[in-house]
C-alpha cells in the first residue's frame, strides 16, 4: 500500500492500492452472496508479496426484503470480481506485477453478514469508500488510459452506492459516518455524499486505510487487512 511512501506514487502503485481495495470489496460481496471466496470463483489472487486468504463472513439471506437486494448484490459481486480482473490485467499490460491478495478478515468491522440491513450498511460504506478513493487518486495518475479506467470504475462504484441509497434514507444519511467507530469527516442529512459544490468527496490513502483497517484509536483495533 502507499501509506508511508515518501516519493510520488507511480501509476502501478496507485493501481495496486486500488487492487487491494477491490480484493476486499470482491471478497465481501462474493462471500455474502455465494458463501465462496473469489479464488474459489476462479479469480486470480496471486502476485508479488505474501498471499493470504479471506476469512470470516458467511452467505447472507438477502431474499427476505421488499427490495431486490439479492439480485443487486449478485450483480455487484460480479462487478467487483471484474474490477479485480481488470486491474490485474492493466498492471500486467503496463509491465508491472499485480500484488497478491493479502490476508483479509471479513469479520474485522463487526458488520455485514447479520442480515439484509447489516449487509446494506457495510455495502453502502464500501461503495462510498471506493468512490472517494478513486476521486482522491485521480490527480496523481499520469496515464490517460489508467485515468479513464479509474473514472469508469468510480462511475460503477457510484452507481452501486446510489442503488443502496435508494433503499432507505436511514442508510443513506450517513454515507461518511456509518458507525461510531469508523473514521468520520462529517454528518449530513442529504441522500448524496457530495460537497457544497455538488462534487463527490475525495479521500487520501491514509483516510481510506483508517476505514478499511478500522483504525480508530478509541475503539477496538479491527483490521480488515491483519498482516498489512
Amino acid at each position: 500500500m502507499m501509506e508511508g511512501q515518501t516519493s510520488a506514487p507511480t501509476d502501478a502503485d496507485i493501481l495496486n492500492f486500488a487492487l487491494n481495495l477491490e480484493y476486499l470489496e470482491a471478497e465481501f460481496y462474493t462471500v455474502a452472496t455465494t458463501g465462496m471466496t473469489i479464488d474459489q470463483m476462479g479469480v486470480g489472487i496471486t502476485g508479488t508479496g505474501t498471499q493470504g486468504a479471506a476469512t470470516g463472513g458467511s452467505k447472507v439471506n438477502l431474499t427476505n426484503s421488499d427490495f431486490p437486494t439479492a439480485n443487486i448484490a449478485m450483480e455487484i459481486a460480479s462487478d467487483e470480481r471484474a474490477h479485480v480482473n481488470l486491474i490485474r490485467q492493466a498492471l500486467t499490460a503496463a509491465g508491472a506485477q499485480p500484488i497478491a491478495q493479502p490476508a483479509i478478515n471479513l469479520d474485522a468491522l463487526g458488520i455485514g453478514f447479520g442480515g439484509v440491513t447489516d449487509f446494506l450498511q457495510l455495502a453502502r460504506a464500501f461503495e462510498d469508500v471506493g468512490v472517494t478513493a478513486y476521486a482522491g487518486a485521480a490527480p496523481l495518475i499520469s496515464s490517460k488510459t489508467v485515468l479513464q479506467y479509474a473514472a469508469q470504475i468510480l462511475g460503477t462504484e457510484a452507481e452501486h452506492a446510489s442503488t443502496f441509497a435508494c433503499k432507505s434514507r436511514s442508510l443513506a444519511s450517513r454515507p461518511l459516518c456509518w458507525t461510531a467507530w469508523i473514521f468520520c469527516r462529517r454528518h449530513r442529512a442529504e441522500l448524496l455524499s457530495v460537497d457544497s459544490n455538488a462534487l463527490v468527496q475525495t479521500r487520501t490513502p491514509g483516510q481510506v486505510l483508517n476505514i478499511v483497517y478500522g483504525a480508530v484509536p478509541t475503539r477496538r483495533p479491527a483490521d480488515s487487512f491483519p498482516t498489512e
